[in-house]
């Protein structure tokens, strides 16, 4: 349920006990544009960790490789650009507006001598935003905030290097790629027309 700033909510840990959570709200900063729209005071996105083992699945079925360049909007730790660098040898970005997310995501990678991987305090709507040189786009955001990125994604699958989006939990609804739900692991998997 929707608190001031964030979202509670519940979630069974592996001994069956229930654990009560709060995570603020991430993505758009209040002072843009686009925000009025919204009721979560601008942002699109809890921060809620994607567990390990469901983004190596998905990084799997993406036959990453170390020609790719994952972007990560709303990377939060940044453990999906991380390990994409680490199994993969994969160029990764990491972006979100929680500047300590961010710092924890870099101070991770230096720990770990990842040197392939950037990470940027940012709102992921900036239209100065450049991704370009994006191979691969990871989403965890509210069915809203896909629903404003989904140009952008459509238009880079087109003219840009694009060949595959991953949005967490909620369809990219009305894109033009190739849509495929893993349901086993909540995601949806998006491929450009060239896959």
């Amino acid at each position: 349920r929707r608190v001031h700033g964030g979202i509670r909510f519940s979630v069974m840990d592996e001994d069956g006990d229930i654990e009560e959570h709060w995570a603020p709200f991430m993505g758009a900063a209040p002072d843009l544009p686009h925000s009025g729209s919204w009721d979560s005071q601008g942002y699109v996105a809890p921060y809620v960790a994607t567990p390990k083992d469901k983004v190596v699945s998905l990084l799997t079925l993406l036959d990453i490789t170390s020609q790719d360049v994952i972007y990560d909007l709303g990377c939060g730790d940044g453990r999906v650009v991380l390990e994409a660098a680490k199994r993969w040898g994969a160029r990764g970005v990491g972006i979100d507006l929680n500047e300590s997310l961010v710092a924890r995501a870099a101070a991770k990678a230096q720990a770990e001598s990842i040197t392939s991987v950037e990470f940027r305090a940012g709102d992921i709507f900036d239209p100065s935003l450049d991704l370009s040189s994006a191979t691969v786009v990871f989403l965890y955001l509210l069915p809203e905030g896909l629903e404003m990125v989904r140009p952008i994604l459509d238009g880079l699958a087109q003219k840009g290097r694009l060949r595959a989006v991953v949005a967490s939990s909620w369809p990219l609804k009305g894109s033009s790629m190739h849509e495929q739900r893993i349901a086993d692991l909540e995601a949806y998997l998006y491929r450009t027309h060239s896959q």
